[in-house]
């Protein structure tokens, strides 16, 4: 983000805020004091319009990837957020949908399948209406209970998480082009790549689950050590590592609603789709839209 000048006679023409925002990391008490540097006893986030230097910083696959390019553009569009980069990746996807909106507007089309007759369409989805039901956290958001005194406590991804769950995606991609029927690869290669990506990705799914766990209690004996938690995941029975990712999934399932009711133009089938919010599709086509539309 550019170093502003003192006294700048212009500074009257600069981005000013177009919507506020209280993050959800905040009514949880994520974020230490002085993380927001507003002046908002609603400890609310101010967000700009993108600048034309965001905008390409978007259209950057490697920055999307790794997450510079979301750091910068939140650096620059949420100037009172401290540290992006300690955010929750709840609050990242509500405050890049909040971006989008204000920078290209309330539509945002979409084309969905339906999963009947296989008919194509396009759907506009309005940000508005999905920035006024943004799912917030109740009391008990985040704990597990188990059988024998045994609690668990989880807190959403962070940042860090997030970019794990990018390099998921990134590898599964890059794997699935390399595997494309015109590659040459054989069939042994094939399964041999096949088990090798499914093997990783197993292992990086388990290990972003085991960091959602921010403490374990036995008979009331807290146990916070990243190490006795690793055992205990590990040596969990089945049930009871499904209740946990069952509640993790549901707690990085607040904030932005991605669940869309529809039917399908040509066969009538009502059905949900799934918004995909994800930052490579979703501003990628945001910003086609918007060059198509000048």
């Amino acid at each position: 983000m550019t170093q502003m000048t003192a006294n700048n006679p212009l500074a009257g023409a600069f981005r000013k805020p177009k919507s506020w925002v209280r993050l959800l990391g905040t009514d949880i008490g994520a974020y230490p004091e002085g993380f927001i540097t507003a002046d908002n006893e609603k400890l609310e986030v101010g967000v700009k319009p993108m600048t034309g230097s965001d905008e390409t910083l978007l259209n950057n696959p490697d920055g999307l990837l790794n997450g510079e390019s979301i750091v910068s553009v939140i650096k620059s569009c949420c100037p009172t957020i401290s540290d992006p980069t300690k955010l929750l990746h709840i609050d990242i996807r509500l405050l890049m949908t909040e971006i989008r909106r204000n920078s290209y507007g309330k539509e945002h089309d979409i084309d969905e399948t339906c999963p009947k007759c296989g008919h194509v369409q396009k759907k506009t989805l309005d940000l508005d209406m999905v920035l006024s039901n943004v799912r917030r956290f109740s009391d008990g958001f985040n704990v597990v209970e188990l059988d024998g005194d045994l609690e668990v406590m989880l807190h959403p991804y962070d940042f860090s998480q997030y970019k794990k769950i990018l390099d998921i995606g990134y590898k599964e991609s890059k794997s699935l082009r390399a595997l494309s029927p015109d590659s040459g690869v054989s069939d042994d290669e094939r399964l041999a790549v096949f088990s090798k990506m499914y093997k990783e990705m197993s292992t990086l799914n388990r290990d972003i689950l085991m960091s959602s766990i921010a403490s374990v209690s036995l008979a009331g004996n807290v146990v916070t050590e990243p190490q006795f938690i690793t055992e205990f995941f590990m040596e969990i029975d089945r049930e009871s590592s499904a209740k946990i990712k069952e509640k993790v999934d549901d707690m990085n399932n607040h904030g932005v609603q991605s669940k869309l009711d529809t039917k399908c133009q040509n066969c009538q089938h009502e059905h949900i789709i799934d918004v995909n919010f994800d930052q490579m599709s979703f501003f990628t086509r945001s910003s086609d839209q918007a060059t198509h539309n000048r």
